[in-house]
């Protein structure tokens, strides 16, 4: 054996330290690249596995541990350990961040990024024959949202665990803990919980065979099995037919979701949460969060900050400086106008302009509403104005069990001020 080698295996001391249930020591690795991270294989009997990286404080330990639950296929594991770990660390946090089962671990996008972000689980002779995580078995939806399930046992012997979700990651975790509550509900006794923050959650109701008025598109369109087709392919064991797996994935999706609105007070009134959404994201808007507070209570916060937003004024004066209107339709055309919030619509407001106006006059009142228009509506999915402090924030806020809505711009303004700080 050679000393590379030697090097590279786990301080087996370490991982008794950390004093997690279900960790499998034989396929986790103390990071040498990363100071104070481990890679970490977590198994239950009941719920699975799940793989993910954990990170640990240097000094301050406080005891408590921030679970992040990533989307689907789950590129957000980088968003998130790039622009958020490092705050939570030093301010005494430990950091668990999931990696979905059945993902290759050798996978690297365009521009040369890993997929799984963590180099050394491909490459440490340890592990490295385990070429996708969970082994080489076919996963489906439904097992992805038990891997929370398998966390919130793993990590019990905590003074606190917290949930930040992106995405599908919030449709897990209700999902995780409804599974719990019906399979091991002593479990949610064992388990102290601070807040869950799901953020832009996949978690509102889904008509089957109708469009999903939460989603800019039908789950059952054939174009969006093909769009998930290409967003998951190469960077899963999708099997041998991997056209039947994206579509049971998606009605995996309509039947998990629409689970939640079966039965009433389910939800585990021990945990607080906070939904943030915004009607600017383009996949799921605050009807969602509307509706999965229902169950759950707590914070709703429809944010207006991000995404294609049209200020009235900035409408007004583009409509009065380019065009001979009256005051009557002057005023109807600009209420047109504040009616498309969404790159998803924004289409329909060129159209709306066209019919208005001559084609030279259209397309010069057109140009003038990009330039004042934040058009990367990607972003409003992923929050780029979430900053690591205002999210620590969100971590610590006392929530009540009683619905409340801040509906406004909230970040770094007054309504988060009564946060722990």
């Amino acid at each position: 054996m050679t000393n590379e080698k030697i090097e590279q295996q786990p301080k087996i001391e370490n991982f008794e330290k950390l004093n997690i249930n279900g960790l499998n020591p034989e396929r986790s690795l103390d990071l040498d690249k990363e100071p104070n991270a481990f890679w970490l294989k977590l198994e239950d009997e009941n719920f699975g596995t799940v793989e993910g990286k954990l990170f640990k404080p240097e000094e301050n330990d406080n005891n408590e541990i921030i679970v992040f639950g990533t989307g689907t296929p789950g590129g957000s594991v980088r968003w998130f350990e790039q622009k958020f770990v490092p705050n939570l660390v030093e301010n005494g946090y430990s950091v668990f961040v999931i990696r979905h089962n059945g993902a290759d671990v050798n996978y690297k996008d365009n521009q040369d990024r890993q997929f799984i972000n963590c180099e050394e689980r491909a490459t440490n002779p340890k592990v490295a024959e385990f070429k996708n995580l969970g082994d080489e078995q076919i996963f489906s939806l439904s097992d992805w949202t038990q891997e929370q399930a398998v966390i919130m046992s793993a990590f019990k012997n905590y003074q606190k665990e917290h949930y930040v979700t992106h995405s599908f990651g919030g449709l897990a975790f209700a999902n995780s803990i409804k599974t719990i509550k019906e399979q091991q509900p002593e479990l949610l006794n064992e388990i102290n919980f601070g807040n869950w923050v799901s953020i832009s959650g996949e978690t509102g109701k889904s008509s089957e065979g109708e469009v999903d008025p939460n989603r800019p598109f039908n789950l059952n369109d054939p174009e969006v099995a093909q769009i998930y087709l290409k967003e998951f392919g190469g960077k899963y064991n999708m099997g041998n037919e991997p056209e039947k797996w994206v579509n049971q994935i998606l009605q995996d999706t309509i039947k998990i979701r629409n689970s939640f609105y079966e039965k009433e007070n389910w939800f585990p009134e021990k945990i607080k949460t906070i939904h943030l959404n915004s009607d600017f994201d383009p996949y799921f808007s605050s009807a969602s969060g509307r509706q999965i507070q229902e169950i759950t209570k707590g914070l709703l916060i429809n944010d207006y900050s991000i995404g294609v937003s049209l200020d009235k004024e900035v409408v007004e004066e583009i409509i009065n400086k380019n065009t001979d209107l009256n005051e009557e339709k002057s005023k109807e055309l600009v209420e047109k106008l504040m009616n498309y919030k969404s790159e998803t619509n924004l289409k329909k407001l060129e159209e709306t302009i066209k019919k208005n106006f001559a084609k030279e006059e259209a397309e010069k009142i057109i140009k003038k509403a990009k330039e004042r228009i934040n058009l990367d509506i990607s972003d409003a999915h992923e929050y780029p104005q979430l900053t690591p402090e205002t999210l620590l924030r969100l971590i610590k806020m006392k929530i009540s069990k009683k619905h409340e809505t801040i509906t406004t711009s909230p970040f770094g303004k007054d309504e988060l001020s009564r946060a722990n700080k």
